[in-house]
């Protein structure tokens, strides 16, 4: 940690936590998830302040940069992040993501910490938002777990997945083989749970109860053939205009559609892909993922509902991970 005089004498230092320090004051376990949990409890509620996502679109080098942020009453700091994810160059197997968190105090609105994470809190509360809905809408009972991709959040995601529901099996497709296995090899250390490599998407999600995709796809790469009856499904990558993991014909085939924020995804998230061919009318049942957690709806409504979560990324998940990120800090260098 180290202390900054970015703003004049007569006010409280700025707390600077790089990374590491971010790291180890949050882990991707339970207190997280459970933190992200009444974080959209939160935003089923009044009183958050949530302005809609600042974004930047770099089409010619295939980057992004997000601003997002939420104020929440509970809480007593509000959070403003920046997230950008860019191509790396042609020999790496993945896009590089960066980004920090600045914490400013709901009362005064004064700057209280900057958590120079490079991104890393983002990563964990995405996987952790995944993990919720995991908790309310998946079958109770998971033997096969599915991910498509095999970048860094597939891995993460697989790790958060495996809290909620601890399967037998995980299998993983990626168009890169070898990227799949190592992605794989690496879930199976995090968790001590058997995960291989699929050949094929179809081998990977025969039989599964829980598919996660984790892409940053342009066009579907989870078909309606591909989901058997009773299947939860987990949609993650569809961040930002132009991104779409899901075929339309399987939010048609759904039984449940819970978004993180229907107004973000009909921007950003899978719904904008229906948006050509009839839009929402075209699904049988939306209902929020708040409105479930805080139990206004029902999520699964049968053993052979087919259900979807479709997760853009909300700021009060940003806002609840910097509480506490700031909390676990500054207790840590009481001591």
């Amino acid at each position: 940690m180290k202390a900054t005089s970015l703003i004049p004498s007569d006010r409280p230092d700025v707390l600077v936590f790089e990374q590491d320090e971010v790291r180890r004051a949050v882990p991707l376990d339970k207190a997280l998830i459970d933190a992200v949990e009444d974080s959209f409890r939160d935003l089923g509620a009044t009183g958050v302040i949530m302005p809609p996502i600042m974004q930047f679109l770099f089409d010619e080098v295939d980057g992004q940069t997000c601003a997002k942020g939420a104020a929440c009453p509970r809480l007593p700091y509000f959070a403003v992040k920046l997230s950008s994810i860019f191509r790396r160059p042609s020999a790496a197997r993945a896009s590089e993501a960066n980004g920090l968190s600045i914490l400013l105090d709901r009362a005064n609105g004064r700057v209280a910490c900057v958590l120079l994470d490079h991104g890393y809190l983002t990563e964990v509360r995405t996987a952790a938002a995944s993990a919720v809905s995991i908790r309310y809408i998946a079958p109770k009972e998971v033997e096969a777990v599915a991910v498509i991709g095999s970048g860094k959040q597939a891995v993460l995601q697989a790790e958060a997945a495996f809290q909620e529901r601890p399967w037998q099996e995980l299998r993983l497709w990626a168009r890169r083989p070898d990227a799949a296995a190592d992605a794989a090899a690496e879930i199976g250390r995090r968790t001590g749970a058997k995960a291989r490599p699929a050949g094929t998407r179809e081998e990977a999600c025969e039989g599964a109860q829980v598919i996660i995709t984790t892409t940053t796809s342009s066009s579907p790469v989870l078909l309606a053939d591909h989901v058997s009856p009773g299947t939860h499904v987990v949609a993650m990558g569809s961040d930002a205009p132009g991104k779409n993991e899901l075929d339309p014909k399987l939010l048609q085939k759904a039984d449940l559609y819970a978004p993180d924020s229907l107004e973000q995804c009909r921007r950003y998230g899978e719904l904008a892909a229906l948006s050509e061919i009839g839009g929402e009318a075209l699904l049988s049942r939306i209902v929020s993922l708040p409105d479930i957690v805080l139990g206004r709806e029902q999520g699964r409504t049968s053993d052979d509902a087919i259900t979807i979560a479709d997760h853009t990324g909300v700021g009060i998940q940003d806002t609840a991970a910097g509480n506490l990120a700031f909390t676990a800090l500054t207790k840590t260098n009481e001591n």
